[in-house]
């Protein structure tokens, strides 16, 4: 093993850990060394070998938008404390990307907990924590705003920013 390059180590250390079958089977960064096609084809594995034999599968990674599409859960951490812990498909509808002129952003976006702002001339774009009712998704597209999503990795590092942190003290 030790005459291997990381990557292969890597491969290796996955293919003894999923041919184990644990109960509970963790991956720490368990890609480390791996190039892409290989942590896909790691991801590949870990979801068919999941479908096949069910069982508690925790993947601890920076990668989150390569694991996204394995996620049943996400929970973010940050300084060892939990942040969130959220089924993966309401975390991805927790946040929402509000895009449309300047006083009209800042209008809708009032009272709402706001992660990051970009201004562009008189664009803006206002990134929210809220899941947002069908009726503010009409109210936004009757004022001519556009609403977009918010990719897991992005509300990451908006919940992890030092900023972020001081405000939820």
């Amino acid at each position: 093993m030790n005459q291997l390059s990381l990557g292969k180590r890597s491969a290796a250390r996955v293919t003894i850990a999923l041919a184990s079958r644990c109960p509970l089977t963790i991956f720490d960064e368990a890609y480390l060394g791996m190039d892409a096609p290989s942590r896909y084809g790691f991801y590949e594995e870990v979801l068919n070998d999941y479908l096949e034999y069910p069982r508690t599968v925790i993947l601890s990674t920076h990668l989150i938008e390569e694991f996204g599409s394995l996620f049943e859960q996400v929970l973010i951490m940050d300084r060892g404390q939990l942040l969130v812990q959220e089924e993966t498909d309401q975390l991805r509808e927790r946040g929402t990307a509000i895009t449309g002129p300047v006083e009209v952003v800042d209008r809708f976006v009032g009272g709402m907990p706001v992660l990051s702002e970009q201004t562009l001339g008189r664009t803006k774009s206002a990134t929210v924590n809220q899941t947002l009712s069908a009726e503010r998704r009409r109210d936004a597209r009757a004022a001519g705003l556009d609403l977009g999503p918010v990719a897991l990795q992005d509300l990451f590092i908006h919940l992890t920013e030092p900023k972020d942190r001081e405000k939820r003290s």
